[in-house]
């Protein structure tokens, strides 16, 4: 049992090793152009990019737009506008689905005496029994 945990412990120090060993090739890209790593040797920058648009802060408000940010958020509206027009050309409902069952549903009011309130109190009887409470049921 020893010799097979010498045995994992120098494997994963052989691996440790050898990716430690190799060397990566840096990249360094400043608004999608590659640049000279060199050039960045005596300063600090964080390698993690700015959003294109700020939020809105409720602490600080809003943040002064730059013309990359105005063109961002133009290409996402436009975006969300092709979109959305190509879900409507994909769907046979009509925008106002809730309004059209409404109308089928109480189109034959009728059949169903106002003073019962409707099909939750439609099985009401002597008892007191609503559909779905269940009671009474076993008696």
């Amino acid at each position: 049992m020893i010799k097979k945990i010498k045995s994992v412990i120098k494997s994963t120090v052989s691996t440790i090793k050898k990716v430690a060993t190799k060397k990566k090739k840096l990249e360094c890209v400043v608004d999608n152009q590659k640049v000279n790593c060199e050039t960045f040797k005596d300063t600090n920058w964080v390698g993690y990019p700015a959003p294109a648009s700020i939020p809105y802060d409720p602490w600080f408000g809003s943040a002064p737009k730059s013309q990359k940010a105005i063109q961002y958020e133009e290409k996402v509206a436009a975006e969300s506008k092709i979109k959305e027009e190509q879900r409507k050309e994909k769907t046979q409902e009509p925008e106002n689905i809730h309004q059209v069952m409404y109308e089928v549903a109480t189109k034959n009011w009728n059949t169903v005496k106002e003073t019962q309130g409707g099909s939750e109190n439609f099985q009401e009887g002597p008892g007191g029994w609503n559909s779905g409470t269940g009671m009474g049921q076993y008696r």
